[in-house]
C-alpha cells in the first residue's frame, strides 16, 4: 500500500525536475530581448506586482583567448612557463593523467614500465594567472593570446515579496494553473 505522503513526495520530485527544465528554457526566452543591465518589471493581469526579470552586466575580464599563441610566447620568451612531465593512460579515466617527473608513481613507472609513459609538456597555470593579473594591473595584454573580454550577462528572475499571494489570486481567477497535488481522500489507498 502506498502512503499518501510517499506519493506526494514522488510526485513533487517529478514536478520539481520538470519545473527546473522548463524554468531554464523560459528564463532564456523571457530575457532574450534584454541588453546587459536592463530590467523589466512584471505585473499580474490583475495588477499585482509579481517581480522582475533582469540581465546582469558583468565587468570585462582578462582571459586567455588564444591558448596556442600564449603557449608559443611562453616557449620563446618565458620557458619556465612550460613544465615537462609524463602522461599515463589510466583505465576508466577520460584522457591521460599528468604526472610530475618527481612523483613517486612516475619514478616507479619510468624504471619498471617506461612504455606506459608518454613525455608531455603543459603550460604552468600559476604563470598564466600571473600574466592575467599583470594584464589587469597594466590595462594591456601581458602576452599574446590574452585579451580583455566582456562576458554576456545572465538572466535572473526576482520574485516580489507579494508574488505568492498574487499567483494565488490568478489561480482563483482561473487565469493560471498552479501545482498538481494528489487529490485522494484520506480513506483511499493506492495499490502498489
Amino acid at each position: 500500500m502506498t502512503r499518501l505522503d510517499d506519493l506526494e513526495a514522488v510526485a513533487l520530485a517529478e514536478l520539481a525536475d520538470r519545473v527546473d527544465k522548463r524554468k531554464t528554457a523560459v528564463r532564456a526566452l523571457a530575457g532574450r530581448d534584454l541588453a546587459d543591465g536592463d530590467r523589466r518589471t512584471i505585473r499580474s493581469p490583475l495588477g499585482d506586482a509579481l517581480g522582475s526579470i533582469l540581465r546582469t552586466d558583468p565587468d570585462p575580464q582578462w582571459r586567455v583567448t588564444e591558448p596556442h599563441a600564449l603557449e608559443q610566447w611562453l616557449r620563446t620568451q618565458h620557458p619556465s612557463g612550460i613544465e615537462r612531465g609524463w602522461h599515463v593512460h589510466v583505465p576508466g579515466v577520460d584522457g591521460p593523467v599528468w604526472l610530475d617527473p618527481l612523483d613517486e608513481l612516475a619514478v616507479v613507472l619510468a624504471e619498471h614500465a617506461p612504455h606506459l609513459l608518454t613525455a608531455a609538456e603543459r603550460v604552468v597555470e600559476q604563470e598564466v594567472a600571473l600574466l592575467l593579473e599583470q594584464s589587469r594591473d597594466q590595462g594591456t595584454p601581458a602576452a599574446p593570446g590574452i585579451e580583455r573580454v566582456k562576458p554576456a550577462g545572465s538572466v535572473r528572475v526576482i520574485r516580489a515579496k507579494t508574488c505568492g499571494a498574487a499567483i494565488e489570486r490568478l489561480v482563483q481567477a482561473g487565469q493560471l494553473s498552479w501545482d498538481v497535488r494528489p487529490q485522494l481522500s484520506a480513506g483511499e489507498a493506492v495499490a502498489s
